[in-house]
């Protein structure tokens, strides 16, 4: 981890460019949990395996998040939890609220298409904010990747003083101009601890399934002191 001071600000920050070690090297700043493991140099969220899709592949959920928290503001933190189940499998469970962006493969009645990406607060529902892809060109599991392996890149920022996130996706390392997603995020009010961790989480299900791959990571986080504002939130987060 690397720690830097500009225009006043102190960042921190954290770089995986690559995963070419293998998971219990990783473990020293990665936590692993369910059925998510490190192989062919990436962060599998769920198991990647040449063996027979249906036992392999099917109902698996996992998740991966760097292992030390980050103060997300410097007020006391709200009271709020949260528990989430989605069509019987675990997708998530965290006890003090979370909100995430979600790469979506699986239309459920309250989704916009079986493709898109969109914001989860508290819930695997998408009920915040919602953007279908294929209009952008991107398709998130291809059934034939041709020439491509079916990666995508993803940027996401948050704005702390303007309570709002934005992500970013595009199928090369350009950072596109317009966000595929622009919400309103007021973190404080979601996230009930004020230190909160980062990472991925994912599942499949028993005949729709899809590989979840993470291959690089990037994080930059302003770092907030017991002394700050009350009322303040980080300026700038991106991963």
């Amino acid at each position: 981890m690397q720690s830097t001071t500009f225009t006043g600000r102190e960042t921190t920050s954290f770089s995986f460019p690559k995963f070419n070690q293998n998971r219990l090297q990783l473990s020293t700043n990665l936590t692993f949990t369910g059925n998510s493991t490190v192989s062919q140099g990436a962060l599998q969220v769920t198991p990647n395996s040449g063996n027979n899709f249906s036992t392999y592949l099917a109902n698996q959920a996992g998740r991966v998040f760097y292992s030390t928290p980050f103060v997300l503001w410097a007020a006391a933190a709200n009271s709020n939890a949260s528990s989430v189940v989605a069509d019987g499998r675990r997708v998530a469970s965290f006890s003090n609220g979370f909100a995430a962006v979600e790469l979506d493969t699986m239309k459920q009645p309250y989704d916009p298409d079986g493709n898109h990406i969109g914001l989860d607060v508290n819930d695997v529902r998408s009920s915040s904010a919602t953007c279908p892809l294929a209009a952008l060109g991107i398709e998130l599991a291809p059934g034939d990747t041709g020439a491509s392996d079916g990666s995508n890149f993803v940027w996401v920022d948050y704005d702390g003083a303007a309570r709002r996130l934005q992500a970013y996706i595009s199928p090369n390392g350009t950072k596109p101009s317009a966000a595929a997603l622009n919400a309103s995020l007021d973190l404080s009010a979601v996230v009930a601890a004020r230190d909160a961790y980062f990472g991925f989480s994912a599942s499949t299900g028993t005949d729709d399934y899809q590989l979840n791959c993470v291959k690089m990571w990037n994080m930059t986080v302003e770092v907030l002191h017991d002394d700050d504002d009350d009322d303040r939130l980080p300026k700038k987060l991106s991963g």
